[in-house]
């Protein structure tokens, strides 16, 4: 069985222009006591190899550095940059370290000197080129989830460094604030988005955050231009390196917008078809549903049942509701306050 879990061939590119080379590693990897299976496609120059790369998929590259129309580390280079998803391990007469990482550097997952050594070795190097790039490929797909979850995450996420500086800044962020991440990256969190009076107490929940304590909804305020307030509850943690140092925070925050306090008055809903935005005359209307609903609970005799209906004349009589509401959400909010109502309140 070779590498592939479906039992399929590895497909592999050999890129020598060496003929006894070639029959060697064609002997190598086909040798019968070993369980690998391989699918092998030979190439003598670079031009030749890259068209091969284009027209067929390969798991892995054999690649001599030494080739009719190219060598050294141009031809890692090139190979790579036409299949860079491919790895790519070099087989070489040059033992040379620098060479070596070189090659690594520009592409290469491994380098091997042509030998007898070089030859055990050929299948455990092909393997492990292909399972590590397979590792690093969910690494990255992981990483691009994770991004993907937090930047379009409906709440504001914001990494913080242990300076303060904003390292990372979430799609809802850029909404909340009304700002591009491009231009806050690398800026300080405090001096841009916190308040005077909330610095003090963000600060040292921060702090407690990077010493290991999670910290939930510490809370500062925001106000925007256009004067809307919100309360921002901040879930913070910490960001560490593999050695469990703190290296930034991770802060979460949820945005809730401050409303303006409603009289306790019942009979006061007769207003709301005075305010020139129906969202807002909806939510004043939904704030109110407590205070409405304790009021439904005492009309129990004719007089307040005449009341709720002499309401209801109010909100779909007064000239504003005209000019201001259209007639079919000034409908939506008869209903809503008759839908309040018992049959048996209706029906006196």
């Amino acid at each position: 069985m070779g590498v592939n879990m479906d039992n399929k061939p590895t497909n592999i590119l050999l890129v020598e222009d060496d003929y006894t080379t070639r029959r060697l590693v064609e002997k190598v990897l086909s040798r019968p006591n070993q369980d690998f299976k391989c699918a092998l496609e030979t190439a003598s120059t670079l031009s030749s190899a890259i068209k091969q790369l284009h027209k067929q998929q390969f798991d892995n590259i054999l690649l001599d550095l030494g080739l009719p129309d190219s060598s050294g580390i141009e031809t890692v280079e090139k190979i790579h940059n036409s299949s860079p998803e491919v790895p790519i391990v070099v087989l070489t007469a040059t033992d040379d370290k620098e060479m070596e990482l070189e090659s690594i550097g520009h592409g290469a997952q491994d380098y091997l000197v042509k030998g007898t050594d070089a030859w055990e070795k050929l299948v455990p190097r092909i393997r492990y080129t292909i399972e590590n790039r397979r590792a690093v490929k969910g690494l990255v797909g992981s990483y691009r989830h994770f991004r993907w979850i937090v930047h379009d995450c409906p709440s504001a996420v914001v990494c913080i460094s242990t300076q303060g500086q904003i390292l990372d800044f979430n799609h809802k962020a850029e909404r909340l604030w009304h700002c591009k991440k491009e231009d806050v990256i690398s800026k300080n969190f405090f001096t841009l988005f916190v308040l005077d009076d909330d610095k003090e107490n963000l600060r040292a929940d921060i702090q407690r955050a990077l010493s290991g304590e999670p910290f939930k909804n510490t809370k500062t305020s925001l106000t925007l231009a256009d004067g809307t307030k919100y309360s921002l509850f901040w879930n913070l943690d910490r960001l560490g390196d593999g050695e469990e140092e703190s290296t930034s925070v991770i802060a979460v925050a949820h945005a809730v917008a401050q409303k303006t306090p409603i009289k306790n008055d019942f009979f006061l809903i007769p207003g709301l078809a005075y305010n020139p935005n129906f969202e807002d005359t909806v939510n004043m209307v939904l704030n109110s549903l407590c205070e409405i609903m304790e009021k439904i609970d005492d009309a129990t005799n004719l007089a307040e049942v005449v009341s709720m209906r002499r309401i209801n004349k109010g909100l779909y009589e007064t000239n504003y509701n005209h000019e201001r509401i259209p007639h079919k959400n000034n409908a939506a909010i008869e209903r809503l306050v008759l839908s309040l109502m018992g049959p048996e309140d209706l029906s006196s």
